[in-house]
């Protein structure tokens, strides 16, 4: 009768053991971990800074000198372009202009006058509608190491 009992008590003391070390391991290891990347909250601040300024820019235009606008759009999108290349391989191309009178630009400085109104970026395709006022729409596609970022407007 005695010989049962202390059977009885190793069983408790293994069973014991082995659910203390399961409950080690599920409060020791991680499951399902999400980790946000700084490249994207870092890439989208930017984009919308680029937003931001590009606006000002047109508002500036628009209260000095009208027909300066693309202009001063073009070489701000290329003095920025050469700025985030400093962090980002970046690709972009905005689409300026109205239905009778619009320009593609592909940065650095290549531009196409009365295109489609068809962007076409780093294997992205957009396609943008114009109205009889000017339109400004842009697209930039960032690398980084294997990830790709993708803003538009």
């Amino acid at each position: 009768m005695e010989r049962k009992l202390s059977d009885k008590r190793g069983q408790f003391f293994i069973i014991f053991a082995v659910l203390l070390g399961i409950l080690i391991l599920a409060t020791a290891s991680v499951v399902n971990l999400v980790k946000s990347s700084d490249n994207i909250k870092s890439f989208q601040a930017k984009c919308d800074n680029y937003k931001n300024e590009v606006f000002e820019i047109s508002k500036y235009a628009v209260n000095n000198d009208k027909n300066k606008e693309f202009d001063l759009i073009n070489d701000f999108s290329t003095g920025f372009i050469d700025y985030m290349n400093d962090t980002y391989n970046i690709s972009m191309c905005f689409l300026y202009g109205k239905i009778t009178d619009s320009h593609i630009v592909n940065i650095p400085g290549n531009i196409i006058d009365n295109p489609p109104r068809t962007i076409t970026c780093d294997k992205f395709i957009r396609t943008y509608e114009l109205n009889e006022e000017d339109s400004f729409h842009f697209l930039m596609v960032a690398r980084k190491n294997s990830e790709m970022y993708v803003c538009e407007a």
